[in-house]
């Protein structure tokens, strides 16, 4: 992955829609969004077939679901009751 390329490519962005890049809030962008790139497309270079071979070593007929205590939660600041637009109506 180039990342020099990508955070010259969301400068140019920024650039594109009127925004300084250079600007304190949105001068580390460019930087965060080659890190957000970087991890999504991680797994472009592997194998699928290796990664998704299922492996049980226990003898199950029921379907099971396992999660994290936090699953299905929405994160505080993306509640309704904390958006300054929910005051509205």
């Amino acid at each position: 992955m180039d990342r020099e390329k990508i955070e010259a490519a969301v400068r140019m962005i920024l650039e594109g829609i009127g925004e300084d890049p250079d600007r304190e809030g949105l001068r580390l962008t460019p930087t965060r969004v080659a890190s957000m790139y970087e991890e999504i497309f991680a797994g472009l270079g592997q194998d699928p077939t290796e990664l998704l071979q299922a492996q049980f070593s226990e003898e199950h007929e029921e379907c099971t679901k396992r999660s994290s205590p936090d699953s299905g939660r929405i994160p505080p600041n993306f509640s309704r009751r904390s958006s300054p637009r929910s005051t509205r109506r």
